[in-house]
């Protein structure tokens, strides 16, 4: 794998933490083109894009040391070290749009066109992030015998791992998808939370399946082969259809 990209005398650029910047940045701008969608500025729109990112990766990273806190008791600084992988996307999400719709009802902004304009941009990011992971050699898959398995360095140490799911480009071409499942069905006109309900549907099926191909220490087990991330995605896709059905069928008026 390529956890460094490239060096620059003492300087590294980290494939993670690039790929994750990179995600990140694309979906806040994809965000502000279609500001007006929510009726929000683009200004508005890196505003708060930057609050969520902000808040949702710490939220992702305290989360994630919370479940391996062993892991990080004896070295608490390296928390920090977010360019080395270790993010829990439920954390993030549940920062995130905290953080989101405290600053929407501070903003007398509309809380589901908001959710329905981060819909497409958090496919679009998560997407690209999971190339990161690729490159990193985190978040890797179980043994398989597939022309396509790839060796990755086990828990960033030297010794390889047997071939595995390149279970990272899985999600990350599943999740490519679904942004672009999104950006058709926006066109349509949507009564407003609808997409958003659409995206936590298909994003946790997505993570669902994607839990049979991952290495089976990326979540603990709660009761037989259910991880804690197949338990989490559960509930969010029965959230997102009792948010579908509830913000009913009818059609959202065309506004400017």
């Amino acid at each position: 794998m390529h956890p460094v990209l490239f060096r620059f005398g003492g300087l590294a650029l980290h494939s993670y933490g690039s790929m994750l910047a990179l995600g990140c940045a694309l979906g806040i701008w994809r965000a502000a083109r279609n500001a007006k969608r929510a009726g929000i500025t683009e200004a508005q729109t890196l505003d708060i894009g930057l609050l969520v990112v902000l808040i949702g990766l710490a939220g992702a990273r305290l989360t994630y040391a919370a479940l391996n806190f062993r892991e990080y008791a004896l070295q608490p600084a390296s928390i920090l070290y977010v360019w080395d992988g270790g993010l829990t996307f439920f954390g993030g999400l549940a920062f995130g749009g905290i953080a989101g719709l405290i600053w929407a009802i501070r903003h007398n902004v509309s809380i589901p066109r908001l959710a329905d304009l981060s819909a497409p941009t958090i496919a679009l990011s998560y997407g690209i992030a999971r190339i990161g992971c690729f490159l990193n050699g985190c978040c890797y898959g179980a043994a398989c015998s597939l022309p396509w398995a790839v060796r990755f360095h086990a828990d960033g140490g030297d010794a390889l791992t047997v071939p595995s799911h390149p279970v990272q480009l899985y999600s990350s071409a599943v999740s490519l998808c679904i942004f672009g499942i999104l950006v058709l069905l926006e066109r349509r006109d949507l009564r407003p939370g609808r997409l958003f309900a659409l995206w936590l549907i298909l994003s946790s099926l997505e993570r669902f399946w994607m839990e049979n191909f991952r290495r089976g220490v990326t979540a603990e087990t709660l009761w037989g082969p259910v991880t804690q991330a197949q338990f989490v995605s559960m509930l969010l896709v029965a959230a997102g259809v009792a948010l579908y059905v509830v913000v009913g069928r009818k059609r959202a008026p065309a506004h400017a």
